[in-house]
């Protein structure tokens, strides 16, 4: 192997561990250091992924607790077949709040 192939691995390494350092910021709510266009590009799509990937779970968490509920109260009669509500909600510190339809069904 060519000593060139090493040197491209080292900034390879060297990029994934950046992008690493920024993940780990954007969940800390730490400022994220000044940085060219494609890496502000990546910023933003980091932080669209786990805003994305935060409302899927908050649905599922509340669908989730739509169907306990349904369960604990089955013994006293009448309960709503269907929720439906809007929430706002910040996913990680780094990012701006989202509004999230939450809807369930049982």
């Amino acid at each position: 192997m060519s000593s060139g192939r090493r040197d491209d691995r080292a900034a390879h390494s060297k990029s994934i561990q950046l992008t690493l350092s920024d993940v780990d910021k954007i969940l800390e709510g730490t400022d994220l250091p000044k940085a060219g266009k494609l890496r502000r590009k990546l910023h933003a799509v980091l932080i669209n992924a786990f805003n994305e990937k935060g409302a899927e779970w908050y649905q599922k968490g509340f669908n989730r607790g739509h169907v306990e509920t349904q369960k604990a109260f089955n013994k006293k009669g009448r309960f709503p077949k269907k929720l439906q509500v809007t929430k706002e909600r910040k996913f990680t510190p780094s990012s701006e709040k989202i509004s999230v339809e939450l809807y369930s069904e049982v």
